[in-house]
């Protein structure tokens, strides 16, 4: 049995519970919306965000197939560069800085 392992996790699950697999890369995606739809097609598994998954699951369509240890803490951090940016993603910016000093 090979486990498609997408080449970011990889590195990052050495060491953990999928040493003991053999797994081989098939597809690597930027986007987690072509693994989904990969995964909705009946093409492999895929770890997956669960905001993206999460109406999937409750409907039926997809399971989670590890037990909870194999989930992943995952924290995606916002960047720009010091220069300004167009009215839209300043706009964006502001919004972003606003969210984070009212939570």
């Amino acid at each position: 049995m090979a486990i498609e392992l997408p080449e970011e996790l990889d590195s990052e699950l050495q060491g953990q519970a999928l040493d003991r697999l053999h797994g081989s890369k098939v597809l690597t995606a930027h986007l987690a919306s072509v693994l989904r739809t990969m995964t909705l097609d009946g093409r492999g598994l895929a770890w997956l965000p669960q905001l993206l998954v999460g109406e999937d699951i409750e409907g039926g369509r997809l399971v989670v197939a590890a037990p909870e240890e194999w989930s992943i803490d995952l924290e995606v951090r916002l960047y720009r560069g010091r220069a300004a940016l167009g009215r839209a993603a300043e706009a964006f910016w502001l919004a972003a800085e606003a969210a984070v000093e009212g939570a």
